[in-house]
């Protein structure tokens, strides 16, 4: 039986994990729209872009960063589940035309929540996804 390897956040100098791989089955966790410094020791002063479209697209940056060390990409996501705050029709707006920019006719299953708010004021997503690692 294999055990569940970890992508440690800030180098494991905080309780958390980037993602969780069990098996061939990568989960992430939730991934905001701001940029992250995947090398620092701690999240730093986050910056958010006022933009839904923008965030959306930071954040899923940050994801396929996540996936590319668990071996795997935004190409091999099965689900996702997005959590926001705010206007449900212009995140529904965006959530449209990034996807279509990330998958083409390929999206993965997904749910959308929304919720009152989120760790920070600024932050207005949050994706969480589910990948497959591949032997190609």
């Amino acid at each position: 039986m294999r055990k569940l390897e970890r992508i440690k956040a800030f180098g494991g100098s905080r309780p958390l994990s980037w993602a969780v791989i069990a098996g061939d089955t990568v989960h992430v966790a939730g991934m905001v729209g701001a940029k992250i410094d995947f090398d620092a020791a701690g999240p730093g002063e986050l910056t958010f872009p006022t933009s839904v479209v923008d965030q959306m697209r930071q954040a899923y940056r940050n994801i396929s960063w996540i996936l590319e060390q668990a071996g795997s990409s935004l190409d091999n996501i099965a689900q996702q589940t997005l959590f926001f705050t705010g206007n449900g029709a212009e995140v529904m707006d965006a959530n449209q035309q990034v996807r279509r920019e990330m998958f083409g006719e390929n999206a993965p299953a997904s749910a959308m929540a929304g919720v009152s708010n989120l760790f920070h004021p600024e932050c207005r997503l949050e994706i969480q996804v589910i990948a497959y690692r591949t032997d190609e």
